[in-house]
């Protein structure tokens, strides 16, 4: 029999019953439904297995169920199922009903699950790139299933490309399944904290999968729901038992150490504006953290932050994220090499020194849009703050506080020895006529070092910067070929550009007269702020070397005297009071750092606080938008039930007047035609006039029935008579033919037991006389024992009474007689010679009766095959002989 279907009707256990036809007691249990599709997959029948499966997890009546570790045999079955089967859809309402079963009973089940539908994917994945011939960097959309018609060019073109295609399109279904499955993975995961593992798990998996297939749009989508999941933590924290709380410092590690492979798996694709938000992130969560971060994870941060800001050409925010770098491994990584140190600061140096001495950029912005930079416009202070944030700064970094910094923490000293001179060529003393010759090792050395190639030409540019702001300041002409000499570490195209940039920007004001081949510097150096600086320096050297000269003439000997004096009093002064005060400088130092970290972080919690409330105020707004929405929509929604309800009783009207029309209702009055409740009524009473009606004729045609199986009945009546008296005749028979043959084995067994007496009987007389000669032999045996038993019994009794009358002897007190050791040692010898005789006739005895049994066989014709009637009469015969050793 094999299961029920509609109507109650059996369906053969062979036949494919559809699936919808079930008992209507419901879905089965778990290990029946379980083994159900173990059976149809069998057969071949993978799509009716699955939805056995699925229907079984998703049950409504699951939420009166408890569960049981049978449910998870289900879901990994169903997974496997789904996934041979690519139902995405099917998976992912599976996991949200089977999270609701199993979170607050067992939530490890659903890692599992997940963990066996990933490898599974996988599996399948690798599978089907093995099999492609052609590179799988594919390049669809993963999001997007449609044809495109490049794709269907492709199908009709040759058949080297329809091989390809084919290949690649049995790698990208399973490429945009398995992104299928990372995102509902994902989407099922978040927010649980007993998940929380799991869930960080599959995001790095996520981000391998993005790198080993080079998906660039894929990866962007994922770091979207991964920021996404995030804000919505931040922006609406719950307190619940099971709710990730990023309170928590394990859970904030956690989200960092995903950020962080986030952030690599970015670099590795070079995806710069996704790891510039990534580092975002990464702030974000550093201001959460309770506990300080690791000294790895930072250095790995400031690394990634260098090659962001490299990548996006900043020079600024590079050098500023190489500073950071330096400055945290002097002070917390102390296991960092002196070789590695000194390359960090040979890059920080070159940074520096390559930042542009202007913001081209931000110049010509003020310059030409100064109207609207000042209406808010074109305001980037707000980027250049995020900038700076991410790397501690409370206000945007500048060139001139780095060369410092760089100056105060000894830079130069950890730099190549090749690099130390570089601030004094481009910062303190720029000579433009020996700038190349002195600038020319540099470079050469930068050639040389492939770490330090990458800063040859913004190092140009600004060497190239500093000497025509020098020719500005010397000179109002020159001719173009001195120019070239002067700067021919670079070549005079990009001198050409850089002087057009620097007009521009309206840093230098330069012209190139090319008729006249020469280069005219027009600058207002006697009109500015600069020329009276210069007459100052000028002015201090003047009365310096008249000072020079009248010392050399003694008139001004005794005050020479006295500044030497007192130069020896405070050089004596300085050399009491140098340690005390380079210990106050450095405390004081110590302090400053301080008050400014704290500030720092002050800074950065207001600015926290005011995203938050403005992430607030953006979220009130949004909530009332959606309200306004939700009423504008319910009030829609009311009028479309409004005007569907009319519509609805129109046709219900039209209805109702087609059955009554069919009906034969002829007494309904015309003005209650559009009467809805009218019809009603009148179609009512139709219908229970039908309902009379077919009742009357039910009772005929029962009282038909009636009578016909009556009279069936009675014609059936002799019918089972005759029937009843042939199986009795029958039954007779049967018993009569069984106990005849009970009869005739029984007379079979008996002439076989008279034949088997018949030969037992021929060989009676001589097992009669074997027993009367070996009861004779026996009772000879024992006669002879026991006459010896008796005469040593004799002899021992002589032996009792002479040695109770030696004894006797020996008691009197005259007359004593010693016994000696031999006589002794025959006494005892005695009883053991008598216990030796004993087992000596035992002996005997038994070795007449084997002899006797040999001769017997001795006796016996030579050996051949016996028949199995001899083969009896012999065990007969051992059992007899057993038997009569068993009476003696």
């Amino acid at each position: 029999m094999g299961p029920r279907g509609k109507n109650n009707a059996f369906f053969p256990r062979g036949i494919n019953m559809p699936y919808m036809q079930q008992s209507p007691l419901g879905v089965p249990k778990p290990e029946n439904a379980l083994n159900r599709a173990e059976q149809l997959l069998k057969v071949g029948q993978q799509n009716v297995a699955l939805q056995t499966l699925y229907d079984v997890i998703t049950d409504s009546q699951n939420r009166r169920r408890q569960w049981n570790k049978s449910f998870e045999g289900v879901m990994l079955k169903f997974v496997e199922l789904a996934v041979e089967l690519k139902k995405t859809h099917m998976i992912k309402e599976a996991l949200h009903k089977y999270r609701a079963l199993c979170s607050h009973v067992y939530s490890q089940s659903l890692e599992t699950v997940v963990r066996h539908l990933i490898q599974v994917a996988q599996g399948k994945l690798q599978a089907a790139q093995s099999l492609a011939t052609v590179s799988s960097g594919v390049t669809e959309d993963l999001d997007d299933s449609s044809e495109t018609p490049f794709a269907l060019l492709l199908e009709a073109a040759g058949m080297e490309q329809t091989k390809e295609r084919a290949e690649r399109q049995n790698v990208v279904p399973w490429m945009r399944f398995i992104w299928e499955i990372y995102r509902i993975i994902l989407d099922i995961l978040k927010g649980n904290s007993k998940l929380e593992l799991c869930y960080h798990e599959m995001a790095e998996k996520a981000f391998i999968f993005c790198q080993n297939g080079q998906r660039l749009v894929e990866f962007r989508r994922l770091c979207d729901i991964l920021r996404q999941h995030l804000n919505q933590l931040i922006k609406y924290p719950r307190n619940a038992s099971n709710d990730v709380q990023l309170s928590n410092p394990d859970t904030v590690q956690r989200f960092l150490e995903t950020r962080f492979v986030q952030l690599n798996t970015a670099v590795e694709l070079e995806l710069w504006q996704e790891a510039y938000r990534t580092c975002e992130d990464i702030h974000t969560l550093i201001g959460l953290s309770k506990k300080a971060l690791k000294a790895q994870m930072m250095v790995n941060y400031y690394k990634r932050l260098v090659e962001i800001f490299r990548a996006s050409e900043n020079t600024l925010y590079h050098a500023c994220s190489l500073y950071r770098l330096y400055v945290f491994l002097l002070k917390h990584h102390k296991g960092v090499s002196a070789e590695e140190l000194k390359i960090i600061a040979s890059k920080l140096v070159l940074a520096v020194f390559c930042i542009p001495v202007y913001d081209q950029h931000r110049a010509l912005v003020a310059d030409y849009f100064s109207q609207l930079d000042s209406a808010g416009w074109l305001n980037d202070n707000s980027r250049q703050a995020r900038m700076g944030a991410l790397l501690g700064y409370a206000s945007p970094p500048l060139r001139e506080t780095l060369v410092a910094e760089v100056q105060s923490r000894s830079v130069l000293d950890n730099c190549a020895e090749e690099l130390r001179n570089l601030h004094t060529i481009l910062e303190t003393d720029v000579n433009a006529l020996s700038l190349a010759d002195r600038l020319e090792p540099v470079l050469s050395f930068m050639e040389k070092e492939s770490a330090y190639k990458e800063y040859i030409k913004p190092l140009k540019k600004v060497a190239v910067f500093r000497l025509l702001q020098q020719l500005c300041v010397l000179y109002d002409s020159m001719d173009l070929e001195r120019l070239k000499k002067l700067g021919r570490f670079c070549s005079y195209r990009e001198i050409e550009t850089i002087a057009l940039d620097a007009l521009k920007a309206r840093v230098l004001q330069v012209r190139i007269d090319h008729r006249r081949h020469c280069i005219l510097f027009e600058s207002n150096f006697f009109d500015t702020e600069e020329m009276r600086s210069h007459l100052k320096l000028l002015s201090s050297r003047f009365l310096r070397c008249v000072e020079m000269i009248s010392r050399k003439e003694g008139s001004l000997q005794s005050e020479y005297d006295h500044k030497q004096e007192l130069l020896q009093k405070a050089l004596q002064a300085y050399r009491q009071n140098s340690e005390m005060e380079h210990l106050q400088i450095l405390s004081r130092k110590g302090i400053i750092e301080q008050r400014k970290e704290e500030q720092e972080k002050r800074i950065a919690q207001a600015e926290l606080e005011a995203r938050t409330q403005a992430s607030l105020e953006q979220q009130r707004k949004e909530e009332e938008e959606r309200r306004k929405v939700q009423e504008d929509a319910k009030r829609r929604t009311v009028e479309r039930l409004q005007r569907e309800m009319k519509e609805r009783d129109q046709l219900e009207i039209s209805k109702l007047k087609k059955e009554l029309t069919e009906q034969g209702a002829v007494d309904i009055e015309e003005e209650e035609l559009n009467n809805a409740e009218y019809l009603m009524i009148k179609k009512k009473e139709a219908e229970l006039k039908q309902r009379r009606e077919m009742e009357r004729r039910l009772q005929n045609l029962a009282k038909k029935l009636d009578y016909t199986d009556r009279a069936l009945r009675e014609e059936q009546w002799n019918l089972l008579k005759e029937k009843h008296q042939r199986d009795s005749e029958q039954l007779v028979r049967t018993a009569q033919e069984t106990a005849q043959k009970i009869v005739e084995e029984a007379r079979k067994r008996h002439e076989e037991d008279l034949k088997d007496k018949a030969l037992y009987s021929a060989i009676e007389n001589e097992r009669q006389e074997l027993t009367a000669r070996l009861k004779n032999h026996a009772n000879q045996l024992f006669e002879d024992w026991k006459k010896k038993m008796q005469e040593e019994q004799r002899q021992r009794e002589e032996e009792k009474a002479l040695k109770k009358e030696a004894e006797m002897v020996g008691s009197k007190p005259n007359g004593m007689k010693e016994i000696s050791p031999s006589n002794n040692a025959d006494n005892v010898a005695v009883p053991m010679e008598t216990s030796g005789k004993d087992e000596t006739h035992s002996k005997e005895v038994s070795d007449a009766v084997k002899t006797e049994e040999t001769k017997t066989s001795a006796e016996a014709p030579p050996s051949r095959p016996m028949t199995w009637s001899e083969k009896i009469k012999a065990k007969r015969m051992q059992q007899e002989k057993q038997k009569l050793g068993g009476r003696q």
